[in-house]
């Protein structure tokens, strides 16, 4: 305990004697014109934002789960599948809200998501009979990723020709 405190005492002393170093110039124009400009490029891409941090979080929340060993409830596993289900259908609706309003590539791509749908169903199904089943829970997020890559894809001339 007392070495703690010697080595807590030491690194205080350290910082306390830290030579002070002033900037060459005056930083605060720089800062004050960054906090001005910051909100203005936010609310451009808010909403993109938060479409790629759902995306993110649904894949590392997926990496972990089928990462980890096998769960031992079944009931964990069921409100694991119900989370990544919730996940993806946020994800889903802010890309279809983000795209309404913008001209698609190709005009099957509603029959596409349909088809990925009731794939995804299907699995779900068999996820309920099997909950710990990890090569089910990685054929349902990659049935997800073919979602959200269906929606882009189909949007992705309309923005090529935005820019």
């Amino acid at each position: 305990m007392s070495n703690e405190h010697n080595i807590d005492n030491k690194i205080q002393d350290l910082v306390d004697n830290l030579p002070e170093h002033a900037p060459k110039r005056d930083l605060w124009p720089g800062i004050e014109h960054a906090l001005v400009q910051r909100p203005k490029r936010q609310s451009n891409n808010r909403g993109l934002y938060a479409v790629a941090a759902s995306i993110c979080f649904l894949a590392v929340l997926g990496f972990l789960s089928v990462q980890q060993l096998p769960m031992q409830q079944d009931s964990g596993a069921l409100a694991l599948i119900a989370a990544l289900e919730t996940q993806h259908k946020q994800n889903k609706d802010a890309l279809l809200v983000q795209y309404q309003n913008t001209a698609t590539v190709t005009d099957t791509w509603h029959t596409q998501l349909s088809e990925l749908e009731s794939a995804a169903e299907m699995v779900k199904n068999a996820l309920n009979e099997d909950p710990n089943n990890t090569a089910l829970l990685k054929m349902l997020q990659y049935i997800h990723q073919q979602q959200i890559a269906v929606i882009e894809k189909s949007h992705a001339k309309a923005n090529w020709q935005q820019i």
